[in-house]
């Protein structure tokens, strides 16, 4: 009854709840309490362990995952992880950057996942179970689709505005051709153009402001870890373990200003978008173990 104890107190310390008869490894350990979502399988493709995070997500108890199949769990997106941890199993293969999306039964809203397989060895070189990572893309999703939202209603703008110049262009070639101009009448077209001009400014403001920057993808992580500055180093990976701004600065005795400020100049000179992008980025650098 102790060891029992002490095994449930040390899954409540670490953030990642198994089955009794699975053992996690030490570094699955370590990304319990991660904000990105860790499940493991066997090969019934029954859930081993889980954190929190991912049970949130789900919105089902951790502690209700385990010994049990996909399908009560995530519904009709059973069959498509399930194949591809299937996969995993079969070729030995990690798979990484499937992109899941779907309506959970216990969610209201379609959700969007990016989701990584890995597979788990054991000391005799045979997988033995599959590790699924899974970041939540639903608000990054509902923000894209705001900006696509935003952009629409700016082309309406922009379209209504140009017709209502090439109206006034007209009017003054018609008031010209037949020498009826008039100083009151150049007065007001100005005026009217003016205002135009004001509004393409505010219109291409926007459209600035909401646009992602054309170059800001080019490299795609293709800079090393070791080429950013110390400082900076470390914040990556601390985002990377899923700690927010104002838990880094705790931790690094700094203002939350100023790691926000490390956190957007580490994606530009990456050019890293998202921070699923850059927990990825940080796996594939060795930054973040699993």
């Amino acid at each position: 009854m102790q060891a029992e104890g002490a095994h449930k107190h040390s899954q409540s310390r670490v953030g990642l709840v198994s089955h009794p008869l699975y053992r996690p490894e030490p570094t699955l350990r370590g990304l319990g309490a991660s904000s990105i979502g860790v499940a493991v399988f066997n090969r019934k493709i029954h859930f081993c362990a889980i954190n929190h995070t991912l049970a949130s997500f789900n919105r089902v108890p951790a502690e209700a995952h385990l010994g049990k199949p996909l399908d009560p769990i995530i519904g009709k997106l059973a069959n498509v992880v399930g194949e591809r941890i299937e996969r995993v199993f079969h070729t030995g293969q990690a798979i990484t950057g499937f992109e899941v999306s779907g309506k959970l039964p216990r969610r209201p809203d379609i959700g969007y996942w990016l989701e990584d397989y890995l597979p788990i060895f054991d000391e005799s070189g045979r997988i033995s179970n599959v590790c699924a990572v899974v970041v939540e893309l639903t608000r990054q999703k509902r923000v894209e689709q705001q900006l696509r939202d935003c952009r629409t209603k700016t082309h309406q703008r922009l379209t209504s505005m140009l017709r209502v110049a090439q109206s006034g262009v007209n009017q003054c070639l018609r008031s010209a051709a037949h020498g009826r101009t008039r100083k009151i009448d150049i007065d007001k077209n100005l005026k009217a153009f003016r205002r135009l001009t004001k509004g393409f400014q505010e219109i291409l403001a926007e459209i600035a402001a909401v646009h992602p920057a054309r170059d800001a993808g080019k490299s795609r992580g293709g800079l090393r870890p070791s080429a950013l500055p110390p400082r900076q180093r470390t914040v990556l990976q601390l985002l990377a373990e899923g700690k927010s701004p104002k838990e880094i600065a705790l931790l690094l005795n700094l203002n939350p200003n100023t790691v926000r400020i490390h956190k957007t100049r580490i994606f530009k000179k990456l050019g890293i978008d998202s921070l699923p992008g850059l927990v990825r980025y940080a796996i594939r650098s060795g930054l973040v173990e699993l």
